[in-house]
């Protein structure tokens, strides 16, 4: 790469900017911020914070005018011939989860394929050709779109044609085209979480999966929450952002089935979608803002169709996108999947059920009657406003084990540390409770008064003091700079305990309400079902110490892994199930845990350690 010019040949509104580590360079608009270039050369970052420059986690060294300094990137201008020094292994994959242990559902796709042949037109004189494909087909069908009556007219002008394949999703008609298209036909089912997607394609003609690949949200890089994504949505051109950023997110897996599969794209004709609220509304570009503040109202709770042209995602342009109905509030179509994963339709005895992620929902019933809420554990759990927290990523500490003798950590990859996962940072906390490093009110001790009470000097020594914007704050030292990846230490703060505080009591205050509400005690449930990548990978018995996870006696938990995949794939190869899933909303009772009368006095008294 060819040295800058000094004024990085900037032309009018546009100039250059420059990535050594990269040996890339791009070309950027006026006003555009460091973390906007790393998005322009295919690189973006996790703006946990939304942009706000509170997270740290975007901060990285420029150069300017020979002058290298530290900033974060989401606040710091981008100029002329800039330097940014940006250095992300592109090899270091998240780890999604996309496996469930869930009931399965038999295969009969509401999609379907039906041949028509030139001889079997009824020959009905002075009659419309749509009524003609109609009675040709002996099925009801619903009128079509005009892209359909376009496409039947453009094909019935040439007299060559002696066969059309009509492909229909239940009574829509998908599209007409000419010849025998009945092998292919292909179909799509979409889990769109907060922080990871997740896509399966099938083939619907034979009832083959033919692949799962998984990404990390682009939505990541304007904010880490749904919160954050709805305040950055009421930005001027944010929605429009995070809707592209949403179908791109899918059209990246999309290429992955093309590349890995050999699939075609033009021949995937529906797309089923599940997800939360936010993540509905900002797929089709609805205004969220009057979700993100009481009364908590959706545009729609009902099930959303549109045709993959009018969102920008790249199957067919006609295919049908249905996004599953949503349940209030931030209960959305993901819990919805979870339940009809988990048969809870059918179910004559009361399940809990704890789906958490960014943001966590609860589920308690059974067949006849099921509560629902949010809990707003924020995106602790997943790393996020965590001093060195990640996601799950090579290098990610998800496993941790304190003893007198001091710390030992498993990394996901056995790569050296660089931060912690959601469930290291469960195991590190509970551990470090149940050995006095924090008190039952979430006090991170100092090492004087540790070596005092306990006197274990081997733990002592890793409570430290570190500079953090200009304040010194508490941490606890699980890996040394030395045994990192990134020469820098990996630890827990005292404001971390604080964050991973709170997500624990807002999520036990939520299942204990619910209980509560449905009249039951908690050894009546018949069992406690954890979904989720964060409920798969966590350790059940230290998270039930610390109160994530409720303890009653005689109950099973169990871990379900991606529920809401395979929820959302029972719908798109299950006809019965997508019926199943436009009628159990109607069976669900959404309950708005900010105005229960006791959720104050509940959440306070869940924020303790009681180990």
């Amino acid at each position: 790469m060819e040295k800058p010019e000094k004024n990085g040949n900037s032309n009018g509104d546009r100039f250059r900017v420059f990535f050594p580590l990269l040996e890339k360079e791009t070309e950027i608009e006026a006003g555009f911020t460091v973390a906007q270039a790393c998005a322009a050369v295919g690189r973006p970052l996790q703006l946990i914070c939304g942009g706000l420059g509170t997270c740290g986690k975007c901060v990285l060294f420029v150069e300017t005018d020979g002058r290298m300094r530290e900033v974060p990137a989401c606040r710091e201008p981008a100029v002329p011939g800039m330097n940014i020094f940006l250095n992300l292994p592109e090899d270091r994959k998240a780890h999604i989860l996309t496996d469930s242990l869930t009931a399965s559902a038999g295969f009969r796709p509401g999609l379907r394929k039906i041949l028509i042949r030139s001889d079997d037109l009824p020959p009905l004189l002075c009659s419309g050709l749509w009524r003609l494909v109609r009675e040709a087909a002996d099925i009801p069908l619903a009128k079509p779109s005009l892209t359909r009556l376009r496409e039947l007219a453009e094909l019935f002008q040439q007299a060559d044609i002696r066969e059309y394949t009509l492909t229909l999703d239940g009574d829509w008609p998908v599209s007409l085209e000419a010849g025998d298209t009945r092998a292919n036909l292909h179909g799509l089912a979409v889990d769109l979480g907060t922080t990871t997607v997740a896509a399966y394609v099938y083939d619907l003609a034979s009832g083959r999966q033919i692949g799962v690949r998984a990404a990390l949200n682009r939505q990541n890089a304007l904010g880490a929450d749904v919160i954050s994504r709805i305040q950055a949505a009421s930005k001027p051109g944010g929605l429009e952002q995070l809707q592209k950023a949403a179908a791109d997110t899918i059209n990246d897996l999309i290429e992955a089935f093309r590349h890995d599969f050999d699939l075609t794209p033009e021949h995937i004709y529906a797309c089923v979608i599940c997800g939360n609220s936010a993540m509905q509304h900002l797929l089709f570009g609805l205004p969220p803002k009057r979700l993100g503040s009481a009364p908590f109202h959706c545009v729609t709770l009902d099930s959303v169709s549109v045709e993959a042209r009018e969102i920008g995602l790249c199957i067919r342009p006609s295919g049908l996108v249905r996004f599953l109905p949503l349940i209030g509030g931030f209960v959305g179509a993901d819990t919805l999947a979870c339940a009809l994963a988990l048969n809870m339709e059918d179910e004559p005895r009361p399940m809990l059920i704890i789906d958490i992620g960014t943001n966590c929902e609860v589920l308690v019933g059974n067949g006849q009657r099921m509560l629902a809420a949010s809990a707003a554990a924020g995106p602790a759990f997943e790393g996020a406003e965590i001093a060195c927290g990640m996601s799950a990523l090579a290098g990610a500490i998800r496993a941790v084990a304190l003893s007198p003798a001091g710390v030992k950590w498993e990394t996901i990859g056995d790569e050296p540390p660089v931060g912690l996962c959601g469930s290291g940072l469960v195991d590190a906390l509970t551990q470090m409770a149940g050995l006095g490093l924090v008190s039952s009110k979430g006090r991170l001790a100092l090492r004087e008064e540790y070596l005092a009470h306990a006197g274990h000097p081997a733990l002592a020594e890793r409570l430290d003091s570190l500079d953090m914007n200009g304040n010194a704050e508490r941490v606890f030292i699980l890996a040394r700079a030395g045994e990192t990846g990134h020469g820098k230490p990996v630890y827990l703060s005292q404001k971390d305990v604080r964050a991973l505080q709170l997500a624990k009591g807002a999520i036990r205050a939520a299942y204990s309400i619910l209980i509560e509400r449905y009249g039951i005690k908690g050894e009546e449930l018949d069992e406690i079902i954890v979904c989720g990548a964060f409920g798969a990978y966590l350790n059940k018995e230290r998270a039930q110490a610390l109160g994530i996870i409720p303890d009653f006696p005689g109950v099973p938990v169990r871990a379900a892994g991606n529920a809401a995949g395979a929820g959302v794939q029972m719908c798109l190869v299950s006809a019965e199930k997508q019926r199943a899933a436009l009628d159990l909303p109607s069976r669900i009772e959404h309950v708005e845990l900010a105005t229960e009368e006791h959720f104050s006095r509940i959440f306070m008294r869940s924020l303790d350690f009681l180990l």
